[in-house]
């Protein structure tokens, strides 16, 4: 039998019990809901990189079909300066390194200007989707346009001195698109609806991930430089 001061002591505990039961509840809701939502931004993401993903390969399609519905001759290719198939010869190959990579850098680089650019206007967000499918149509350009040249041999030369340029060079590409993309839609918040929102620590980072873009795309130059240097004597004469 329970004497009063037990029967008191039981009740008081199972108040105690009760609050710290519907915290631990609360915690548990909150932390699913946060789960949750770190799950739906996980798949925006992806979804938004994917997107400028196809339009990468549509410009590339785009490009390539041009080129070869266009009745381009390799005659009509040769000396113009092209796109790309000029740059991987072995006449550019014999004016150096440093002038190889700046040939090959100022291409991306300036898209990714162009994008920072647009990025930084509050009506700038739609014209990103524009870099992507320029950047692609160059490149599928370029790649048709030196298998007209080399012939099937041309295939070879993309896959060694075209293809791992174009992979970092195109991460580049779609990070500077869905950052330029992202930051105008910020800035038209703020200007169009008046959303408060701090931009100067967002601009900050804005701006060092357009330098990460920067410095990939650099990367990309060099390795394709290097590799028409190593192997243009064999493949390109």
């Amino acid at each position: 039998r329970k004497t009063p001061f037990a029967y008191k002591f039981q009740k008081d505990m199972q108040k105690e019990v009760k609050p710290l039961e519907r915290n631990r509840t609360r915690i548990k809701e909150h932390s699913r809901q946060n789960t949750q939502l770190s799950k739906n931004v996980k798949r925006a993401l992806l979804r938004q990189y994917l997107l400028f993903m196809v339009l990468v390969l549509a410009g590339i399609l785009t490009g390539s079909i041009y080129i070869n519905s266009a009745g381009v001759t390799k005659s009509a290719l040769e000396g113009t300066g092209f796109f790309m198939q000029d740059l991987v010869s072995s006449e550019a190959a014999s004016k150096g390194f440093l002038s190889l990579a700046v040939c090959s850098f100022f291409p991306s680089a300036a898209l990714i200007c162009i994008s920072y650019l647009l990025g930084l206007c509050a009506v700038g967000f739609p014209f990103e989707f524009v870099i992507p499918i320029l950047y692609g149509t160059f490149t599928g350009a370029s790649m048709a346009s030196i298998y007209i040249r080399f012939g099937a041999k041309g295939l070879l030369i993309c896959l060694l001195f075209i293809l791992p340029q174009a992979l970092i060079t195109v991460l580049a590409i779609i990070v500077a698109s869905r950052e330029g993309f992202k930051f105008s839609k910020q800035i038209s918040h703020v200007v169009l609806r008046g959303v408060q929102k701090n931009l100067t620590i967002m601009f900050r980072t804005y701006c060092f991930k357009y330098a990460i873009c920067f410095v990939l795309a650099a990367i990309a130059s060099i390795i394709q430089a290097l590799s028409i240097i190593l192997f243009s004597k064999i493949f390109l004469s």
